[in-house]
């Protein structure tokens, strides 16, 4: 096997390398430009998410106080109901009571 410590691994440059280098360079500033602008729009999304988030984190909490205030009430009318459902057995079983007695 042969050492390949000893050869460098530098790129392979084309012939109109120096030529190009230019046109290179604008390319990159325009890379780079292109860069910042997405940089600044994934930072402006990432804010409008951060906010969208907050929002739906209230409205789970306003859904969550909405939702136990219902039940609150929902206990509180099947009371309601089953103490008039008992207050009319007791009229009709009174009722009944009396009409056996005449």
């Amino acid at each position: 096997m042969r050492n390949m410590g000893s050869l460098s691994k530098q790129p392979i440059r084309e012939p109109n390398a120096d030529n190009n280098n230019e046109e290179n360079n604008e390319e990159d500033d325009d890379f780079n430009e292109d860069d910042t602008a997405n940089e600044y729009a994934i930072e402006v999304l990432d804010h409008q998410l951060d906010q969208l988030s907050t929002c739906l984190d209230v409205l789970e909490q306003k859904n969550d106080e909405l939702r136990a205030e219902l039940m609150v009430l929902l206990a509180s009318n099947q009371e309601t109901k089953n103490q008039l459902r008992a207050e009319k057995e007791a009229i009709n079983n009174q009722n009944d009571i009396d009409t056996v007695e005449q």
